[in-house]
């Protein structure tokens, strides 16, 4: 089975000129929001324990921005079809779950900005949600238009000796 859990980003303004002291200032706009995709089993659908890790991972709240869940749909493989879930234009995030570790993938087309032969890039994370949210183990690779795959760091040093 496939889950797929839509989620709601906001930012708020009212921080950015907050000093730290008192009540943060509350001036909150939405920003849109993320696609999660991930495996899931009958057992796992029916535990509230694996629900609360999930939740965790893919939602955060402090006084600078929120991202939280809006919807979520739990669908048999044989019905699971991607284009029922996300627009053409979004890219998805898949989720792994293995026990309390939740790793995130997402690869992005590029786009007419991107001039620099990217085709597209991969992200690969560890998430931890909640009120402290982080990404651990991040890798940011690209898929060039000559077929190599490149990591950041490689880009980044081909780019300086192109110079």
């Amino acid at each position: 089975m496939k889950a797929v859990i839509q989620t709601q980003f906001r930012e708020n303004y009212g921080a950015h000129d907050w000093d730290g002291e008192g009540e943060c200032p509350q001036y909150w706009k939405s920003k849109g929001g993320s696609t999660y995709i991930f495996d899931i089993t009958i057992e796992q659908n029916m535990s509230r324990e694996f629900w609360a890790i999930v939740e965790a991972a893919v939602t955060h709240r402090r006084n600078y921005s929120e991202e939280y869940i809006i919807g979520e749909t739990v669908i048999d493989d044989i019905d699971f079809d991607v284009s029922e879930h996300v627009e053409e234009w979004e890219s998805p995030i898949y989720l792994t779950i293995e026990g309390e570790k939740v790793s995130a993938t997402q690869t992005r087309m590029a786009d007419l900005m991107w001039r620099n032969g990217f085709v597209s890039s991969t992200e690969t994370y560890t998430l931890k949600g909640g009120t402290e949210f982080e990404q651990d183990d991040f890798l940011l690779t690209y898929q060039m238009e000559d077929g190599r795959t490149l990591t950041y760091q490689e880009w980044v040093a081909e780019q300086k000796d192109a110079a």
